[in-house]
């Protein structure tokens, strides 16, 4: 234009053929891409024309008579997938068939024809049985099912679970009172049998001495024994009540049993001291004895002891109390262990040594003297409870608070001692007084009872 500064003039020409360049290469790119897309265009046509012509091809292969449309090959596809569901069950059918005839399908069919229209008829009636007894078998089984069931419930709501474990642990307690029961009859059979061969060897050393013990444990009640050789079958050893009256071992009662036990066991030991001296080693072997006859025992041990040395060991304090009111003090030695009862350790540190043997105490309480100052310390860290029935109904009740479930008379007496009580002497009197009450419930009876509060 008329009057532009040079400058001016010069940067809008310069500005409008940087426009032009751009756009002329806008241009090539854009022609460029055009070319590309027609040249896909012709491989995709070609693609298509191709593709085409081998689903024609197929399509024919196939014997198809309609066009080639889309819902033309949906029902193709359908009948493909059809026909692979029907090839994969003939395969399963082909391999079961294997597995029950052990031959392909062929070799299958042709043993079918060979065994004959009426064989297979024949064959079919006898599956047909055998499976129509074992759904009578199935039935039947169901059946006693149901009834077990039904026998189950009646069970449980008539006995409680509780009730059921207590039965089951009642019986398991006479089983094993019974097994015990057994196993004392064959040791006493096997020591009837050795005391009549050494009778039948002609020695009456052994049937005479544990006689006398016999005699001497059950206080003179029975006469001794004697081995009766009218009785039917072999001869047996019978309890001599009075001449000449006798009992079978079967009548009489377990404690009696166990006192002609012991009263053989006694004899064949000092009849063997004689040739080999021995020491006589009893544990707690009077623990079914009450104090009469626990009290004749220790006599005949004391008696005994002139032949063998004797050694009881028990935890039963009573029998050291029986064993000092019942020997002479110059032939008794009792020797408290660790961890025994506060009672035993109180009794033996109040006796006096005697003058032929020296008679053992616990440390810290060898006279009385000692023991003396000592006991307010020992009574306040251990009481006992034989001191009065409400004291061990306490301490009784004391240990059931505390449990979370029944205990039997072993768990109770060992918490008892843990905690520093002595129940074991006032337990019976304590216990039975509290079921009585009402206070305690007692599950079972004897060894197998338990003990839980209200």
């Amino acid at each position: 234009p008329a009057g532009l500064d040079p400058v001016a003039a010069y940067r809008l020409v310069d500005e409008a053929c940087k426009s032009s360049a751009s756009r002329l290469r806008s241009q090539e790119i854009v022609s460029k891409e055009r070319d590309r897309a027609e040249r896909d265009l012709v491989r995709a046509t070609q693609a298509a024309a191709a593709a085409r012509a081998i689903l024609a091809q197929a399509w024919g292969a196939a014997g198809m008579q309609a066009d080639c449309t889309s819902e033309a090959l949906a029902e193709v596809k359908r009948r493909a997938e059809e026909a692979q569901e029907l090839r994969e069950q003939i395969g399963r059918g082909e391999s079961a068939l294997r597995a029950r005839w052990g031959a392909a399908v062929p070799e299958a069919i042709d043993e079918v024809q060979r065994f004959g229209q009426a064989a297979l008829e024949g064959r079919l009636e006898d599956v047909e049985a055998q499976l129509q007894q074992a759904r009578s078998d199935r039935d039947a089984a169901a059946d006693r099912r149901r009834d077990a069931q039904s026998a189950i419930d009646a069970m449980m709501q008539e006995h409680s679970v509780t009730q059921v474990a207590q039965e089951l642990a009642d019986a398991r307690e006479g089983l094993f009172a019974k097994l015990e029961e057994r196993y004392q009859l064959q040791v006493a059979a096997f020591l009837l049998d050795c005391a009549h061969r050494e009778a039948t060897d002609g020695g009456q050393a052994i049937e005479e001495l544990g006689s006398e013990y016999f005699r001497a444990l059950t206080g003179g009640a029975y006469g001794g024994l004697l081995i009766d050789h009218d009785a039917p079958g072999d001869p047996k050893l019978c309890a001599v009540e009075s001449a000449p009256d006798k009992k079978d071992l079967d009548a009489l009662s377990t404690g009696t049993r166990d006192q002609v036990w012991l009263a053989l066991r006694l004899a064949g030991i000092v009849q063997a001291a004689k040739e080999t001296p021995f020491p006589l080693l009893l544990d707690d072997s009077l623990v079914q004895f009450d104090d009469v006859r626990a009290e004749a025992a220790l006599r005949l041990l004391h008696r005994i002891s002139e032949h063998v040395q004797v050694i009881l060991f028990t935890h039963h304090d009573h029998l050291a109390a029986l064993a000092q009111s019942a020997l002479p003090p110059e032939d008794l030695a009792i020797v408290p262990l660790p961890e025994v009862s506060g009672a035993m350790r109180i009794r033996a540190a109040r006796r006096e040594p005697a003058a032929r043997i020296p008679r053992p105490v616990l440390e810290g309480a060898a006279d009385p003297e000692s023991y003396e100052e000592s006991a307010p310390q020992e009574r306040r860290g251990r009481r006992d409870a034989s001191d009065g029935l409400e004291e061990a109904k306490q301490q009784i009740l004391d240990v059931l608070h505390g449990a979370d479930a029944p205990m039997g008379k072993a768990e109770i007496l060992a918490a008892a001692t843990d905690a520093g009580l002595d129940l074991e002497a006032g337990w019976t009197a304590a216990i039975r007084a509290l079921v009585d009450e009402g206070v305690v419930i007692q599950e079972g009876q004897k060894r197998g009872a338990r003990y839980q509060l209200r």
